[in-house]
């Protein structure tokens, strides 16, 4: 009934002194990851344990993808799964499988459907570092395969502009 009260930003009267503040909790409060997706290194016990613990929903992506070959053991990686770097640097990723290596014994994969208009920027160092940035709301749909295998699909989805300026904006 008094709906309305919500988007009063305020107001006084002469008489009475009075005075209204907006609701302060966030109108778009998704789980937020701040991380690295790491695709040739061991990194990614943080974002398993976020996927894992928010699957079944909108997540909010600011994660850098890091698909180095700066030492000897992540180019062994990349020669042994054949990862398509020209997928990566063309920005154009999405609908692929990758691992999560990690440190704590999960056997856990990465897909990303990507919406077709945000292609993403890759950025590249003198030896070896490719990394790209990857912003947005992402559906997370957890799914477990064959022996103790989890495959973590996030979809991006589109969002009103308000929630794109709070969540860039920062």
């Amino acid at each position: 009934m008094f709906g309305w009260l919500r988007r009063v930003r305020g107001f006084s009267t002469p008489f009475g002194g009075i005075s209204w503040g907006p609701p302060t909790e966030k109108p778009f409060g998704v789980p937020e990851f701040n991380g690295t997706i790491a695709l040739t290194s061991k990194e990614n016990d943080d974002v398993i344990a976020f996927l894992e613990k928010h699957a079944g929903l909108i997540v909010y992506l600011n994660a850098t993808i890091d698909a180095c070959v700066a030492t000897e053991e992540q180019a062994e990686f990349v020669d042994s799964q054949d990862l398509d770097f020209g997928l990566i640097e063309s920005g154009t990723f999405g609908d692929k499988r990758y691992e999560l290596r990690n440190n704590i014994g999960k056997l856990a994969y990465i897909t990303f459907t990507l919406l077709p208009a945000n292609r993403r920027k890759v950025s590249f160092g003198g030896t070896g570092v490719v990394t790209l940035a990857v912003r947005g709301f992402f559906e997370v749909v957890q799914t477990a395969h064959a022996g103790p295998s989890l495959i973590f699909h996030l979809t991006e989805n589109d969002a009103p502009l308000s929630a794109k300026i709070e969540k860039t904006n920062r």
